[in-house]
């Protein structure tokens, strides 16, 4: 049970983490918001993320929309590019190299595609779920936040990921028994 704390109002369906009910949202968006970011803020600070787009840099990075300016030594928004030196790069040195997550997930599976797809009666094929790690967006519940924690102070950890040049991702996908690719 949480409180919102604009108003009071006790419910199950309020978060936590956030703090506000669905009627301040509604009522009051503008007070709403200021607590709804503060709580965001404070997230990508507790995993050394930029709270907002950085503006004030050295190097401007256009990769995205968000089109951040970005301190020496310090990442962009998504916590992949960086300034390293007054050099654009990127987490894993080189924009040759990703750092993700993957699998195969065996058809039939759950994905968005499987009305289309040719495969998915068929036993034996398999999806290849990539997960990379980072995001230009910033969702506050995003149902992948662990691509966030994989870059964690800047840093990649093995343990969360793994560093794939792309044609080493591309035989991944190139294999027979692989149908697609989410």
């Amino acid at each position: 049970m949480a409180k919102c704390e604009l108003c009071g109002y006790e419910s199950e369906e309020i978060s936590e983490s956030i703090g506000v009910c669905v009627n301040c949202l509604r009522r009051n968006p503008q007070k709403a918001l200021e607590k709804v970011m503060k709580s965001h803020f404070r997230w990508r600070e507790l995993i050394n993320l930029p709270s907002l787009p950085p503006q004030e840099g050295e190097l401007s990075c256009k990769i995205c929309v968000n089109e951040c300016k970005i301190p020496r030594d310090s990442s962009g928004y998504c916590g992949i590019i960086w300034n390293k030196g007054g050099r654009l790069t990127t987490i894993t040195g080189s924009f040759n190299k990703a750092y993700l997550h993957w699998y195969l997930d065996p058809h039939p599976t759950n994905c968005v595609a499987e009305p289309v797809c040719p495969e998915r009666k068929h036993h034996g094929f398999y999806n290849l779920a990539v997960f990379f790690a980072g995001c230009n967006l910033d969702c506050l519940f995003c149902q992948n936040v662990q691509h966030k924690y994989m870059i964690k102070d800047g840093k990649v950890d093995l343990q969360e990921g793994i560093v794939l040049s792309f044609s080493e991702l591309s035989n991944v996908a190139m294999r027979s028994k692989v149908s697609c690719i989410c």
